[in-house]
């Protein structure tokens, strides 16, 4: 198994609830909705979560991003109506995560956790 720093779950789950978070008037653009979802389909990728990546939500995420990229040439901020299917979408997104996730182990210098919310202990 190939290390990998915890920053990465950190910054998945961060880039997570900031979607599910994301409210009408929010920029799509700069550093806000479309980098976070890029962030989260990067991370998703690149921390192997294989049945996410094949999941209903992941593909919803992803035309949703192509969807308000095209959408922010005319409309620069979430609608409410697309407000509401991030936080849909990103909610079911995260409840799939979960349970890919029981079966990660992160692992740090002298520690190992066992699933996401597992207590860190002595190894």
């Amino acid at each position: 198994m190939e290390s990998v720093p915890s920053s990465k779950f950190l910054k998945l789950g961060t880039a997570v609830r900031f979607l599910i978070d994301a409210k009408a008037g929010t920029p799509i653009g700069q550093k806000h909705v479309v980098p976070n979802i890029d962030v989260v389909l990067a991370l998703i990728d690149e921390l192997e979560f294989t049945d996410t990546q094949r999941s209903s939500p992941f593909a919803h995420l992803k035309r949703l991003r192509d969807e308000f990229l095209k959408a922010s040439a005319t409309t620069p901020n979430l609608t409410t109506k697309q407000a509401a299917q991030l936080e849909a979408e990103s909610r079911r997104l995260r409840d799939v995560l979960f349970a890919e996730g029981k079966g990660k182990i992160i692992r740090s210098a002298d520690r190992a956790c066992f699933g996401p919310f597992a207590r860190m202990g002595p190894m």
